[in-house]
């Protein structure tokens, strides 16, 4: 009998201890541990961050030769005009500006437009929606532009003007060769790896 009276007593001091240091927020109480956790991803606004660092990936480079090239009429009061009122045989009625443009084509992802609702986490699983890749610069080298005909007096203003005509000709013939669609492939290629080297074990990549 005496030592259910031990057992009892050591076990009411023993509940009275639990509920001194629950009230002392040492412990927690015994109905919270029935309850349903909040579930926390802190790793998703770093994750975030961590890929918008790497910035713009600049992962493919075109380069490409075009020609361009600009017709006008000979001025009136221009010496082949002249020549051309008392000449027998007909002159040349126009002139001619054609020139060969060196240039590359660049293409990649920017990071940076990373929307917070196109990463998903859940444990060892990780979900990424990047944007699109897009055309970020167009390089025309001014000693990789040649005259191939230069028929008259242009000034530099028209020949500028000729030179970005030959930098929109070198973004169509980038995109029509799949520069953008090359791009992308490099981007989810680059990310995969980085999302590995995270410790993700089931990846999905995707553009948007």
């Amino acid at each position: 009998m005496r030592g259910i009276v031990k057992i009892v007593a050591a076990l009411v001091i023993v509940v009275l201890l639990y509920s001194l240091l629950v009230k002392l927020n040492w412990l927690p109480s015994v109905s919270s541990w029935f309850k349903a956790s909040t579930v926390l991803i802190e790793e998703t606004p770093l994750l975030i961050t961590e890929i918008k660092q790497i910035a713009t990936l600049l992962t493919i480079e075109s380069s490409d030769e075009v020609v361009v090239s600009q017709v006008r009429p000979v001025p009136s009061g221009s010496p082949k005009k002249i020549l051309d009122y008392i000449s027998p045989v007909p002159l040349v009625q126009a002139e001619r500006l054609v020139l060969v443009v060196k240039g590359k084509v660049i293409a990649g992802t920017d990071l940076s437009r990373l929307e917070s609702n196109a990463v998903f986490i859940s444990d060892d699983s990780v979900s990424v929606t990047i944007p699109a890749a897009r055309i970020q610069d167009i390089i025309v080298n001014p000693s990789g532009t040649d005259i191939f005909i230069e028929d008259g007096n242009w000034s530099q203003a028209e020949t500028n003007k000729l030179v970005s005509q030959a930098s929109e000709k070198l973004r169509q013939r980038a995109t029509e060769k799949g520069i953008l669609e090359k791009a992308d492939e490099q981007a989810l290629k680059v990310l995969r790896n980085f999302l590995e080297l995270q410790g993700f074990q089931k990846i999905r990549v995707a553009t948007n």
